[in-house]
């Protein structure tokens, strides 16, 4: 594309969002919020069918819209002198938290972004999950005036907005993975909708636990987090539809693993009838399997979770994870990056998209691709 014809096109950017044709499904920003949380194996993506085997289910479909935020935002000079002079464009993703194994994920997406779409990208993040790490990270990078636009995974709900605006004042299209944050300035969101997706959950754990009466014991690595507030309303909704199961407090892990596995435990001896442990994230999950592993519950007490890390798909193959329901990482990282791209290259506005969840049992665990 000539230079002339992107700039008329970044003139024409106010209007780009009232131009776009929504896709069937369509779902605002604000109706996926509290997002946190793979790998698009073509056998096994978030918006594939489970495998033979896998139970039936009526997962959320994928859905997108745009952003009304698109309307008055002018790209920063400095950008679009990069785009009319050939430059190679350079983003950045910010991860909520270094830390965690999950994370692997995300730079898995960022590396297929940089492997197929012609441009730099790297993640960045805060190493202990501080939101305020966050903002510095992003004030850096306006301060910089060399980044051509963010993703970024929030820590929590509502936790960027004043930095958000900044980003947009200055010209820099940012967009959110995985942790909404509604009502800001972010051209677009690419995620889950949390509740939905605890929904989701917490229908096919009472499918699993069907004709059974008992406590679930709901366990999180942060009970307090936007996106884990919106998972567990979900999950008890969810769980409602078997009348039998009785939705207890949920109980915080923390990411440590041996803070993790003693808090578990704890709430099993305070249960110890309890039918089954819900985990709505990717490692409390697998601390729930270590329990029942370690105290001969396999089997017996229903271990159920959320993505897909390689000790998640493993304790599923041997049946100590009934099931665990994927949100796809890197499918999110790479989306949101991709759709940075186009934006600043061709004028195509981000959509918000909500992605489908993926199922994962023991009938089709082996086709995943391990998102950590």
């Amino acid at each position: 594309m000539r230079p002339e014809r992107k700039k008329q096109l970044y003139a024409a950017v106010a209007t780009i969002g009232s131009a776009v044709i929504l896709v069937s499904g369509c779902s605002s920003s604000s109706d996926a919020t509290s997002s946190t949380s793979a790998e698009p194996a073509p056998s096994a993506t978030a918006g594939s069918s489970p495998a033979a085997g896998a139970p039936e289910s009526s997962a959320p479909a994928s859905s997108a819209t745009t952003n009304s935020a698109l309307e008055g935002f002018t790209l920063a000079p400095y950008i679009a002198d990069h785009v009319a002079n050939g430059d190679k464009l350079n983003f950045v993703y910010i991860t909520n938290d270094l830390s965690s194994s999950y994370t692997a994920a995300q730079k898995a997406g960022v590396d297929k972004a940089v492997a197929e779409l012609g441009i730099d990208a790297e993640l960045q993040g805060p190493p202990t999950g501080a939101a305020q790490d966050q903002v510095s990270l992003i004030q850096t990078l306006v301060a910089q005036k060399k980044v051509d636009g963010i993703v970024v995974a929030a820590v929590n709900v509502d936790s960027l907005k004043p930095v958000i605006q900044e980003a947009y004042d200055a010209g820099i299209p940012l967009i959110s993975a995985f942790t909404d944050q509604p009502n800001s300035k972010q051209l677009a969101f690419i995620g889950a909708d949390n509740k939905a997706f605890g929904k989701y959950v917490g229908e096919m754990l009472a499918k699993e636990l069907e004709g059974k009466t008992g406590e679930v014991v709901p366990v999180s690595v942060d009970t307090a987090a936007g996106w884990s507030t919106a998972r567990m309303d979900g999950l008890k909704e969810g769980l409602a539809s078997n009348a039998g199961l009785e939705f207890l407090e949920p109980t915080n892990t923390g990411i440590e693993p041996g803070q993790m596995y003693n808090a578990i435990q704890n709430a099993m001896t305070a249960h110890p009838d309890a039918l089954a442990i819900a985990s709505v994230d990717c490692c409390s999950v697998d601390g729930a399997a270590k329990w029942a592993a370690t105290n001969g519950k396999s089997g017996k007490v229903v271990v159920v979770g959320t993505d897909a890390l390689q000790q998640t798909l493993d304790y599923i193959k041997d049946g100590t994870v009934a099931f665990s329901v994927s949100q796809d990482p890197v499918g999110q990282v790479y989306t949101a990056i991709s759709q940075l791209k186009d934006f600043v290259a061709d004028g195509v506005a981000p959509k918000t998209t909500i992605m489908p969840p993926l199922l994962i049992t023991k009938a089709n665990a082996s086709t995943v691709t391990p998102e950590g």
